[in-house]
């Protein structure tokens, strides 16, 4: 996915937050925080596993080279399962709230006045 996308993304969940009033609460805006963090970690290594490959040199004592798999391979697996859990605490934070319940109350009083 490309940083257009991403963004295009990252407005729509925006959005959403908007529609039901918590775009500025605490715990959604460190969520989504956290959750752009690990995605800009994910692409970074992305990019640095294909640049690099699936197996790599290590050097040992002595300047003895050993072929090793790629250690981003596990860092990149162990940020994405970060990420989706991320992703699915921001989706329990959207559904979560009644935006009805967040509507402000209106008088009784004044709704019949206006008639």
């Amino acid at each position: 996915m490309d940083i257009k996308e991403l963004k295009k993304r990252e407005d729509e969940i925006i959005e959403r937050a908007k529609q039901i009033g918590v775009e500025d609460e605490y715990l959604f805006r460190t969520t989504l925080d956290r959750y752009q963090t690990q995605i800009r970690f994910c692409e970074d290594l992305k990019k640095a596993y294909e640049e690099n490959g699936t197996m790599v040199e290590k050097e040992y004592i002595k300047g003895r080279l050993n072929l090793v798999v790629n250690p981003v391979i596990n860092a990149y697996n162990q940020t994405v399962a970060g990420a989706n859990k991320t992703a699915d605490t921001l989706l329990k934070i959207l559904k979560s709230v009644d935006p009805e319940a967040r509507k402000p109350k209106t008088d009784p009083l004044l709704e019949v006045l206006k008639g």
